[in-house]
């Protein structure tokens, strides 16, 4: 596994993202070595979102992956979390 991981180093990978106050959806191609932080911050450009103070990002199953904004996508693959790249972004929605 690790052989097909550097075989992938330095390439592109695809990425989906719904930012789920809209249902707006984008998907691009980022690099293995990029953070999830990185990446997170693409999709708002994509989406022609703000990134908010209490906004999370989930893998689309709904398991938080704020713990893991440091973390490259070959380190996410590694270890197993988000596999299929999908993510999604939760806000916090405006109030009365």
């Amino acid at each position: 596994m690790a052989e097909q991981l550097e075989q992938n180093s330095g390439k592109q990978v695809t990425v989906e993202f719904i930012y789920l106050n809209t249902n707006e959806e984008t998907k691009f191609l980022v690099s293995w070595e990029d953070t999830l932080a990185q990446v997170w911050e693409q999709a708002y450009d994509k989406l022609g979102e703000v990134h908010r103070e209490k906004d999370e990002l989930e893998c689309q199953n709904g398991e938080s992956l704020m713990s893991y904004l440091n973390l490259t996508l070959i380190e996410l693959h590694e270890r197993r979390i988000c596999q299929e790249r999908k993510f999604q972004i939760k806000s916090e929605t405006g109030g009365a």
